[in-house]
C-alpha cells in the first residue's frame, strides 16, 4: 500500500484537512500518516481514530521565540525575513499589492526597538525590493537558504514508513521549509496544498518550492506564476475542499425547519453575524453593546432578528472568552436574537468543530437576509449563497506585538475579491446600524453570485476533496 506524510505546523492545517475530508478520502485507497505538534498528538489520535496514524513533529523555524539563537539561525531568519517581503515583479504583470502593506506592517511591529534593529529593518527591505525586481538573485538566495534549510529530523519517519509522497500545507513557512528540503534529499515527491485565499499573496516568496502545487481557481493559479515564479505545469487547480460542504445538500434544512429550532421567525428579515476572531476583540465588544442599544432604543426594527455564531478562535483565550460571554448574556434576554456558541471537541489550541457546527453554517448563509463581516471568508461564503454581505472597514486588528488599523488592510487577494463589486462595506458603526436598518433594500441577483463563484470555485463544488485525493493517487501511480 502506497503511503503519504502530511506535514501540518499549526493545527489549523489538520482541522481544514479533517473538516474537508481530504484525510478521509485519501485513506481510502493509501496509509495516511499526519505529523502535528508534539501537545496535540493525544487530541489528534482520538479525532481521527485507528485508520489515521499520527505523528510529533520534530523542529521549529520560529527561532526568535527563543532566548538562544545561534548565528546560523539569525542567519536564516534573516534570510526568511527577505523573503518574506519579495514577490517577482513583471514587465507584462501586475505587482503584487500586498508588498506594500506588509512592508509598511514590517516597519510598524520593528519601531519599538533599537536603532541597530529598525536599520536591520530597512536592510531588509531594501533587500526584498532588489529581490523583486531580479530572477537571477531570487534564485541565488533560494540557493543560499538550501544549505541551512538541511536537516534529517523526520529521518525516522522515512525509514519507518517509506513514504511516497509528502505534503505540506504552505511554500516553506516555519518547519515546513525543512520538511520540503529533508524530502527532496530523500527522493521523496513533495505536494503543497493551498488551504487559505491568502497563502499565495500575502506570504512572500517560498523559501523552497515543492515538485506540486494545488490552489483552488485559476486566479490562484496566475498568481503563483506571476508572483512566485511557480512554472504552469507544476500547479494544479482543483476547487475549494473547504467549501465542499456549501454545495452538498446533506445537512440542509428548509428555512422553517431551520427557523423553528432556533426559536425565530422565518418570515422576519434575519442578520447572521458570525463573530470576528479575537484579534477584534475591543471593536466586537463595542459593536455588541450598540446593537444591543439600538435595539432597545428601538434605532433598529423590532422585526429584524439576529443569529450570533462565538468564533472558534475564543476557545484558545479563556480571559478574552470569558468577556465575550459576559457581554452576550446581556442579548440572552431578547426574543429576536439567537447565539451559537460553537460544537467543539477540545478546548484551547486544541478544539475541533464538530460536524454539525458545519450544518449549522451553511444554513445560516442560505436562510439569512444579510451577512457581517470583518475581511473574513464568510462574506464569501454568504454570496456563494446568494447572501448579501456587509464587511466592516473599521476599528483596529491587534496582533501580537503590533496593531493595524482595519481601514488600511490593502491586500491582494482583499482587492481582487472587492472587485466583484458585491461586498458591501461600511466605515464606522452608524453606517452599519443604517444598513441593517436597510435590510430588505440590500439584494444580489443570482447573475451576480455566480459571477462570482466561477471566479473563485470554478470547478468541483462539492467534490474537491475527492478530486484532490484523485490527483494525490496519481501522484504516487494508484489507478483508482
Amino acid at each position: 500500500m502506497k503511503t503519504i506524510i502530511i506535514f501540518c505546523y499549526r493545527l489549523i492545517e489538520f482541522r481544514n484537512l479533517l473538516t474537508s475530508n481530504v484525510i478521509k478520502e485519501c485513506s481510502k485507497l493509501m496509509k495516511v500518516i499526519v505529523v502535528v505538534p508534539k501537545d496535540n498528538v493525544n487530541i489528534c489520535k482520538r479525532i481521527v481514530g485507528d485508520n489515521i496514524t499520527i505523528e510529533p513533529l520534530n523542529g521549529n523555524a520560529k527561532f526568535n521565540k527563543r532566548k538562544i539563537v545561534s548565528f546560523s539561525e539569525k542567519l536564516e531568519n534573516l534570510l526568511r525575513n527577505i523573503l518574506s517581503l519579495t514577490f517577482a515583479k513583471k514587465k507584462t504583470k501586475k505587482n503584487c499589492i500586498s508588498q506594500s502593506f506588509m512592508i509598511r506592517a514590517y516597519f510598524n511591529s520593528q519601531k519599538n526597538f533599537g536603532i541597530r534593529r529598525r536599520i536591520q529593518a530597512r536592510l531588509i527591505v531594501l533587500s526584498a525590493i532588489l529581490l523583486s525586481r531580479s530572477l537571477v538573485l531570487r534564485k541565488l538566495l533560494i540557493v543560499l537558504i538550501s544549505f541551512f534549510l538541511k536537516n534529517k529530523n523526520h529521518n525516522n519517519l522515512y525509514k519507518k514508513y517509506s513514504p511516497n509522497l509528502i505534503i505540506t500545507g504552505s511554500l516553506g513557512l516555519d518547519v515546513d521549509g525543512k520538511v520540503i528540503n529533508e524530502a527532496k534529499r530523500m527522493n521523496v515527491k513533495t505536494l503543497t496544498i493551498n488551504q487559505s485565499w491568502d497563502r499565495i499573496v500575502c506570504k512572500g516568496y517560498p523559501v523552497i518550492f515543492p515538485d506540486n502545487l494545488i490552489v483552488w481557481n485559476y486566479q490562484m493559479k496566475e498568481d503563483a506564476q506571476s508572483f512566485l515564479d511557480f512554472h504552469k505545469k507544476d500547479i494544479k487547480v482543483l476547487g475549494a475542499p473547504v467549501w465542499d460542504y456549501l454545495f452538498k445538500k446533506e445537512g440542509l434544512l428548509s428555512k422553517k425547519i431551520f427557523f423553528k429550532q432556533l426559536r425565530l421567525n422565518p418570515k422576519k428579515p434575519t442578520v447572521y453575524y458570525p463573530l470576528s476572531s479575537a484579534f477584534w476583540h475591543d471593536e466586537l465588544i463595542k459593536n455588541l453593546k450598540i446593537i444591543k442599544e439600538s435595539i432597545i432604543t428601538n434605532k433598529l426594527p423590532t422585526e429584524i432578528q439576529f443569529i450570533l455564531r462565538v468564533h472558534p478562535y475564543y476557545w484558545r483565550d479563556e480571559k478574552l472568552r470569558k468577556a465575550l460571554f459576559k457581554e452576550l448574556d446581556t442579548l440572552k434576554k431578547f426574543n429576536n436574537i439567537h447565539i451559537n456558541y460553537n460544537k467543539i471537541i477540545g478546548e484551547k489550541n486544541s478544539y475541533f468543530l464538530k460536524e454539525e457546527d458545519q450544518y449549522f453554517l451553511k444554513n445560516c448563509y442560505h436562510h439569512s437576509d444579510l451577512c457581517l463581516s470583518v475581511i473574513s471568508s464568510s462574506m464569501m461564503e454568504a454570496i456563494f449563497c446568494n447572501t448579501p454581505a456587509l464587511n466592516f472597514v473599521y476599528g483596529t486588528w491587534k496582533l501580537p506585538g503590533e496593531e493595524i488599523e482595519i481601514k488600511d488592510y490593502k491586500l491582494h487577494h482583499l482587492e481582487h475579491l472587492y472587485s466583484y463589486n458585491l461586498i458591501k462595506h461600511v466605515y464606522n458603526v452608524n453606517e452599519l446600524i443604517e444598513n441593517i436598518k436597510n435590510i430588505k433594500k440590500l439584494k444580489l441577483s443570482k447573475n451576480d453570485c455566480k459571477r462570482m463563484l466561477e471566479g473563485e470555485v470554478p470547478i468541483f463544488r462539492g467534490t474537491a476533496a475527492k478530486e484532490y485525493a484523485k490527483y494525490i493517487f496519481n501522484l504516487c501511480n494508484i489507478e483508482k
